[in-house]
């Protein structure tokens, strides 16, 4: 994923190379046009994950970890090189391309695909990244992964996805 944080983007995991390989590393840039590795690789290789600047860190949020496993872990940093695992097994189910975003003081989640990569609907909340809150056990919108959301004019929006729909929510 990218993100802007503290005045710098950032490049977090992915993939590296057509051979699908998992990248273990975050790459920064303060013009987008020079790019330098932040450091010290993150502690995991991680690909359709979620991440936002959030009260001064970058969070990563679940994600495919590339041992077969989708995770539902919760990691920050403020630097791209020293990661804190804040939660090991949050509440919402292990995800992956789902769609976060920070709205109302909050990081949001939504919807994505669990390991038997069905389509979720749900949405949760929190304010430290610890304690997390249900908000919506089945958003309004269908079931979608690979969508992504935005605020724009004090609302949450959603588009598209993995859907049979282009389809706009908010």
């Amino acid at each position: 994923t990218a993100q802007v944080h503290n005045g710098s983007m950032f490049a977090l995991g992915g993939l590296t190379n057509c051979d699908g390989d998992a990248a273990r590393e975050a790459r920064v840039s303060d013009d987008g046009l020079t790019w330098r590795s932040a450091g010290k690789a993150p502690p995991w290789p991680r690909i359709f994950f979620s991440s936002v600047s959030f009260r001064g860190y970058m969070w990563v949020l679940g994600g495919h970890d590339f041992s077969e496993k989708v995770r539902h872990d919760v990691w920050r940093s403020t630097d791209a090189t020293h990661w804190e695992l804040v939660h090991a097994s949050a509440p919402w189910e292990p995800r992956m391309s789902h769609a976060s975003l920070v709205f109302q003081d909050k990081i949001w989640i939504i919807a994505g695909s669990n390991q038997k990569q069905s389509s979720l609907c749900d949405v949760w909340s929190t304010r430290d990244g610890r304690a997390w809150t249900l908000v919506s056990s089945c958003a309004p919108f269908s079931p979608r992964f690979s969508h992504v959301a935005t605020v724009f004019a004090s609302k949450m929006w959603v588009y598209g996805g993995n859907t049979d729909t282009a389809d706009v929510w908010w």
